[in-house]
């Protein structure tokens, strides 16, 4: 007898989409070749928006060696698993640039290096990288005449604009006003495609350390009035008050700031230098607390100060009495992954047990490390 054929099955194009958008790039990079369509549907804006909201529950960091010149992204489920991860120079997942470049940030898979020119009267550029994908952006040209005035020692960082559907980065530095004796922080904005620096209003306070990019905004830990006469600061909890320390927040749509308080339960100036950073997709808040404990707060809305509640206490017997950063949680609750500011190593530490179970370095040495995705997103 002839068995009847099955009949094929056709699935919705909108249903295909969405359990491809489960896959890795690598995987959707190949089946671009499977059909024309296939190769329309991945390519389409709203399935690389659509892969990549799936793919921010799969996080990633991106690890910077500046002896190496090189970015390598690895997938926390890596760090987590056994044997213990390495840091090795994976191809794959590395990014060389040259040695006069400062890492950017990353940001929806992307990350972004600029390029420094030796002389004010030459052009500097950024460049956009996606790791996954392995594309290259084109060079976005400044002209670095209009920050000359800006101070020796800028940062710089990036995030996304989703009411213009444009990239940003914001570069700040201190800057000493000697006519109106006023001190504070210079900030500038980057569009892509204005290639040129704009200056938006300048603040009276000083960064601490590092950004966040979260929600379309930049965030900052600041201290308010701590300036010395060379404009400079540095960290002293003997010199400084409850008061002074705020959130500040940038908006990159509408490109204002808002100030945000630290939770009420932070009542005593930490003996080490605090931090802010991101877990489990909300704005945290972190502090030594009278050098016996470590001390998560976590904004469960983010803009609402009332909204802050504390996350983890970590004793330091089992932990060192150093500045750390939190860079990832995991969805259990037992495993924390910390950056040692001070060499830049990644800790893993085991929440459940509470012991640190592994310490992950490069023998380039780390110099940060910043969340990052997997996406299709490129820049043109």
């Amino acid at each position: 007898m002839n068995t009847p054929s099955p009949s094929p099955v056709f699935l919705p194009e909108e249903l295909i989409a969405v359990l491809l958008s489960f896959l890795q790039v690598k995987y959707l990079i190949r089946m671009k070749c499977v059909s024309k369509s296939w190769n329309s549907l991945i390519s389409d804006p709203r399935f690389i928006k659509m892969h990549l909201h799936q793919s921010a529950r799969k996080p990633h960091l991106a690890l910077l060696s500046m002896y190496q010149k090189r970015v390598i992204t690895v997938p926390v489920s890596r760090l987590l698993q056994n044997p213990p991860f390495t840091i090795a120079a994976d191809p794959s997942y590395s990014w060389d640039f040259m040695y006069v470049a400062s890492f950017v940030g990353s940001c929806n898979g992307l990350l972004c290096v600029n390029y420094h020119a030796y002389k004010i009267s030459e052009k500097s550029s950024l460049h956009f990288y996606n790791p996954a994908t392995r594309i290259l952006s084109k060079k976005f040209w400044y002209s670095n005449e209009n920050l000359k005035n800006m101070y020796p020692m800028k940062r710089y960082t990036f995030g996304y604009d989703s009411s213009s559907d444009t990239y940003k980065v914001v570069m700040y530095g201190l800057f000493s006003d000697s006519k109106t004796k006023l001190n504070g922080t210079r900030v500038r904005v980057f569009s892509l495609g204005d290639n040129v620096w704009r200056d938006i209003e300048d603040i009276t306070v000083a960064f601490i350390n590092h950004d966040v990019y979260f929600s379309g905004s930049v965030n900052w830990l600041a201290l308010e009035n701590c300036f010395n006469q060379l404009g400079t600061w540095n960290y002293d909890s003997k010199c400084f008050t409850l008061g002074q320390f705020v959130i500040l927040s940038l908006d990159l749509g509408t490109e204002t700031y808002t100030r945000l308080l630290l939770p009420r339960g932070f009542d005593e100036v930490p003996h080490l230098e605090p931090a802010i950073c991101v877990l489990m997709s909300t704005l945290c808040f972190c502090h030594d607390l009278k050098k016996t404990d470590f001390v998560i707060w976590q904004m469960k809305e983010f803009g609402v100060e009332e909204s802050w509640m504390k996350l983890l206490t970590i004793n330091y017997q089992n932990l060192k009495p150093i500045s750390w950063l939190p860079l990832h949680l995991s969805e259990d609750n037992n495993t924390l992954v910390l950056e040692n500011k001070q060499d830049g190593h990644v800790t893993i530490y085991n929440l459940r047990d509470g012991r640190v179970d592994r310490i992950i370095t490069s023998r380039a040495g780390l110099a940060h490390s910043q969340n990052h995705v997997e996406s299709l997103v490129s820049i043109c």
